[in-house]
């Protein structure tokens, strides 16, 4: 069977009533590969905003910017462009252990942050400030929640369809050199790799379809092709619910999702396809041809497929928190509880590193 489914303002931003329709000015800190293919064309189809700057400190990805966009202003620094500039708001997409800093010097001068995953790295927790999602002024890009495929197995899960849930199984590969035509710090010391990377997505998700955060997270890590570059992640939740997380840079991109409950299983098989019931745990030839149906709709219509569509909704979502005054989801909170979970998940897979070592 196949599943079908069925936002006060925030202290130091605008008012409401004196943003109103008119043109917001947005800055970009790093300026790589998500920047230029994803961020930027998904920016450009946005009514009344204006992309005013960006900050990277590569020389060549300056360049690539000023080409792209003639009437951006380039800086080598986020500091210099928030400096310089009038900014509503700012998109964090530089290497991963800049987020933090970037977005603290945002919120200082009051300009609303776009950060894309992970927040921040676990090393980093010392720095991690309290407030409130209102103070926070910030948005973190979980794009998975907003892929209408794994809502509706989320709204399944929820109502029942499948039964009392048992298992969640995610499987979540990127190609990491494909990521890495601009710059290569997926694979850099220091950047959080995989466990960051693909596991603060991963951790999301699963909170999302459970309903609940887990009462454990461990994790396990192997070398492979290059250092550290898969990660399993076992999550144990209340009522007996298990989770399992295979993720890695490899050569190629994989995404798949199985949801398995008391009464039936639900089964994603590629992200881009669809998710389908069953309680035999099979699918039959026609449901097998619809996915590769769905596979050619995305084909014909990019824009349609999971990273372009969740990067532009994520994106429209953020915009009108900041035309509304609305709260930003996922916002602060979401984001520390994430944090959270992987810096366990990190020391777990510390312990077994030390402990493998020292057995050998």
């Amino acid at each position: 069977m196949k599943l079908t489914s069925q936002a006060g303002n925030r202290a130091g931003l605008p008012d409401q009533g004196t943003l109103g329709h008119r043109i917001l000015t947005l800055g970009i800190t790093g300026y790589g590969r998500l920047a230029r293919e994803y961020y930027v064309p998904a920016l450009a189809r946005m009514k009344d905003l204006r992309i005013a700057a960006v900050a990277d400190p590569f020389e060549a990805s300056r360049l690539a910017a000023s080409k792209r966009l003639p009437q951006v202003h380039t800086y080598p620094s986020h500091q210099q462009m928030l400096s310089h500039e009038n900014l509503d708001a700012v998109l964090i997409a530089s290497p991963p252990f800049s987020h933090l800093t970037a977005w603290l010097e945002a919120r200082q001068r009051k300009v609303a942050a776009f950060v894309e995953k992970p927040f921040a790295l676990t090393s980093q927790i010392e720095q991690l400030p309290e407030l409130s999602d209102t103070e926070a002024a910030l948005m973190v890009n979980f794009n998975r929640r907003f892929w209408p495929p794994y809502q509706r197995v989320t709204e399944a899960v929820a109502s029942g369809m499948i039964g009392t849930l048992k298992d969640i199984h995610f499987k979540l590969h990127a190609d990491v050199i494909r990521w890495s035509t601009v710059t290569q710090h997926r694979l850099a010391p220091g950047e959080g790799g995989v466990l960051h990377d693909l596991g603060s997505q991963a951790v999301d998700l699963i909170c999302q379809i459970a309903k609940c955060e887990p009462l454990q997270i461990s994790a396990s890590v192997e070398s492979k092709r290059w250092e550290s570059d898969h990660v399993n992640l076992e999550l144990e939740f209340p009522q007996g619910l298990h989770a399992r997380c295979d993720l890695a840079y490899d050569q190629q991109n994989c995404e798949s999702l199985r949801v398995t409950g008391s009464a039936a299983s639900i089964i994603l098989r590629e992200a881009n396809m669809t998710a389908h019931v069953t309680q035999t745990g099979r699918l039959s030839m026609a449901t097998r041809l619809s996915d590769y149906a769905w596979l050619g709709y995305r084909f014909l219509f990019p824009t349609q497929r999971l990273l372009r569509y969740t990067v532009t909704t994520a994106l429209n979502r953020f915009v009108e928190s900041i035309r509304t005054g609305g709260p930003f989801h996922p916002g602060y909170a979401e984001a520390r509880s994430n944090f959270r979970l992987l810096a366990l998940a990190s020391s777990a897979a510390d312990v077994a590193l030390r402990s493998g070592e020292a057995n050998e």
